[in-house]
C-alpha cells in the first residue's frame, strides 16, 4: 500500500485517539496534522474546507477526515482515514460504556468529568483563534477587507449565540455575502 495512505491512517488514528472532548476539540489536532505536520493542506485551505464541513450534517472532525483522506489519496484515502479517525472510539467506547455505567456515579468520577469541560472551552478557544488568524489577519487583506471580515465574523457569532440561527445558515448567508461584496 503506498506510503501516503498509511500516513493518512495513523494521522487520523492519533487524532482518533488523542482527540478527547468531541468533534469541535479535535479539530486543533487535525489542523497539525494535516496543515503543520504533514503539509496537506495550507491553512487558508484547511479554514476553507472546516467552514465547507461545518455547512454538512455530521460530526465536523469525521467529515474532515474523509475530506482530507479523499483530497490527500481518493476513495482509499477517505476510507483509511475514516477508518482511523472513528475506530478508536468505536472500540474504546464499548469498552468504557461497560465500565462507566458501573463507576458513573462515584464522587471522584463525577469530579474528573466536571474539570474537563473547561479543558474543552480553551481547546475551543484556541481552535478560533488559530483558525480566524489567516482569515482576518491575513497576508494581502486590506484594511478595508479585514473590517469587513471582522464584522462578517462578529455578526455570525451573534447570529449563532443570541438569535439561535442554526451555524449552517450563517455559513450559506456568509458565503452569499462574499459573493456579493468579495
Amino acid at each position: 500500500m503506498d506510503r501516503t495512505l498509511w500516513l493518512l491512517f495513523f494521522s487520523f488514528l492519533k487524532v482518533g485517539l488523542l482527540g478527547y472532548g468531541g468533534g469541535p476539540a479535535s479539530i486543533p489536532l487535525v489542523e497539525k496534522e494535516v496543515v503543520e505536520v504533514h503539509h496537506w493542506m495550507e491553512e487558508t485551505e484547511f479554514a476553507d474546507s472546516l467552514a465547507m464541513g461545518n455547512a454538512l450534517p455530521g460530526p465536523i472532525a469525521v467529515k474532515m477526515s474523509v475530506y482530507v483522506g479523499y483530497r490527500v489519496g481518493g476513495v482509499p484515502g477517505a476510507v483509511l482515514a475514516l477508518l482511523g479517525m472513528i475506530g478508536p472510539g468505536i472500540l474504546l467506547m464499548a469498552l468504557f460504556s461497560l465500565i462507566y455505567l458501573k463507576v458513573k456515579d462515584h464522587p471522584k468520577v463525577m469530579a474528573a468529568m466536571k474539570a474537563a469541560r473547561p479543558a474543552v472551552v480553551g481547546l475551543l478557544l484556541w481552535t478560533a483563534y488559530d483558525l480566524g488568524k489567516p482569515i482576518l489577519l491575513g497576508a494581502g487583506t486590506s484594511l478595508r477587507s479585514s473590517w469587513s471580515l471582522w464584522l462578517l465574523a462578529a455578526a455570525s457569532f451573534v447570529a449563532t449565540t443570541f438569535f439561535n440561527i442554526h451555524p449552517a445558515l450563517v455559513i450559506v448567508i456568509a458565503a452569499g455575502i462574499g459573493l456579493l461584496v468579495y
